[in-house]
């Protein structure tokens, strides 16, 4: 009887429909929430990283640019000094030419010579060294005062204050200019030793 039951059991349990384990002990099916979940995190965490790779060169841009414009401020105020230095000397030495031609000009004037060309070259030497100055002056003020937030801000800055040194320059060679055409108008005004009557052999 025993030989009999077994192979019916076997056919029964072969046939008999299957049913899924989690229905037998009552727990719930797997869900596919916790994967989407993940998926989220993942992506959320591969944003945040980008972000922060972005942030990492905009920092290291502006930190580049800073030490570049830190740079250009230092170079630029040593600049500046050197200017003001070359300028108050080219003042001076100016300035003691056109006090020696004036000298002469009054020397020349006592002697009962017109003057007027001479003198007005003159004050025209001493207008153009007034306006070098100045321009020196606004020039390495311009140097010093070098600064933006942006490089393109800073090469605005230097090439004004170029722009003003070239005007300095241009001031100072005017000026010259115009002292030696006022030391040649006072020497063809003096008579030169050769020239004078004591000067002159005798008949």
């Amino acid at each position: 009887m025993k030989k009999i039951l077994i192979p019916a059991l076997t056919t029964v349990m072969l046939l008999s429909p299957v049913v899924p384990v989690f229905a037998i002990d009552g727990s719930p099916s797997p869900s596919t929430a916790p994967r989407a979940q993940f998926r989220q995190y993942v992506q959320q965490a591969n944003q945040t990283f980008k972000t922060d790779v972005e942030q990492a060169r905009e920092e290291r841009k502006t930190n580049i640019t800073e030490a570049r414009l830190g740079m250009i401020e230092g170079i630029a105020k040593k600049h500046a000094s050197r200017l003001q230095n070359q300028f108050a000397v080219h003042a001076r030495w100016l300035g003691s030419i056109a006090t020696r031609l004036q000298a002469r000009i009054n020397t020349v004037k006592g002697e009962g010579v017109d003057v007027t060309a001479m003198q007005n070259e003159l004050n025209a030497a001493e207008a153009a060294i007034t306006t070098a100055t100045t321009d020196g002056t606004n020039a390495v003020n311009a140097f010093n005062g070098i600064t933006g937030t942006t490089l393109e801000e800073v090469r605005a800055a230097v090439q004004n204050a170029i722009t003003l040194a070239q005007q300095t320059r241009a001031a100072f060679n005017n000026a010259k200019q115009l002292l030696v055409q006022t030391f040649q108008m006072v020497r063809s005004a003096t008579p030169r030793p050769s020239e004078s009557p004591e000067a002159s052999p005798s008949v």
